[in-house]
C-alpha cells in the first residue's frame, strides 16, 4: 500500500556549509472533491495547480524569487512501490507552467465557493497558484465523467507531474 505524503520539501539551495540541495517534486494527482459535469457548450479557462505553504517546514531566506516548472509524467508511479529520492522518471518534453513568485507563506487566499443555491466565502491558507497550460486544460475538459471520477482511470490518462525548481535560491520551501 502507498503512503500519501504531507508535506514535501522544494527547492535549489546552495549552503555554504554542506553545499548543494535540488529538491523536485515528482506527484500524482488523484481526485477528492465532486467532479463537474462538463457538456459540449462547456469552456474551460484554465486549470490552476494550487500548492499550500508550510512555513514550518520551509527554510532559509524566502523573500526573494523563485521559478518553477511544471511538466507531466511520461510513466506511471506505482503506489506500491518503494521509490528513492535519488529516482527520476520520464516527463513530456514541454512544460505545463513557468512560474516566477516570491513566497508569501503568511497571505491566505479568500474565494467563493458555489454549492448548489448557496454561495460561500472561503478562506483558504497561503498557497501557491499557477496556471497550467491552456491545451492541458482542454485536454481534461474533454474527458469523459466516468475517467474523471475514477482515480485508477484519471491515472491512466494523466500520470502525474514533476515540479522542477528553475532558479537557485537561498531558501527551501515547503508544500
Amino acid at each position: 500500500n502507498g503512503v500519501v505524503f504531507q508535506n514535501f520539501v522544494f527547492g535549489d539551495y546552495q549552503d555554504p556549509i554542506f553545499g548543494r540541495t535540488v529538491s523536485s517534486i515528482y506527484a500524482q494527482i488523484i481526485t477528492n472533491a465532486t467532479i463537474p459535469s462538463f457538456t459540449s457548450e462547456s469552456m474551460l479557462d484554465s486549470v490552476v495547480l494550487t500548492l499550500a505553504y508550510n512555513k514550518d517546514l520551509s527554510y532559509g531566506k524566502l523573500d526573494e524569487p523563485f521559478t518553477i516548472e511544471v511538466y507531466e509524467l511520461n510513466e506511471s508511479l506505482d503506489v506500491a512501490e518503494k521509490y528513492l529520492s535519488s529516482d527520476s522518471f520520464a516527463v513530456k518534453p514541454m512544460p505545463l507552467a513557468m512560474h516566477t513568485f516570491t513566497p508569501n507563506l503568511t497571505d491566505s487566499l479568500t474565494v467563493m465557493e458555489t454549492n448548489a443555491d448557496t454561495v460561500r466565502e472561503v478562506k483558504l491558507p497561503p498557497q501557491l497558484r499557477i496556471k497550467l497550460d491552456t491545451a492541458f486544460a482542454g485536454k481534461i475538459l474533454r474527458l469523459d465523467s466516468l475517467t474523471l471520477a475514477t482515480d485508477s482511470l484519471f491515472l491512466e490518462y494523466f500520470t502525474g507531474i514533476w515540479l522542477k525548481p528553475a532558479s537557485q535560491n537561498a531558501g527551501l520551501l515547503s508544500f
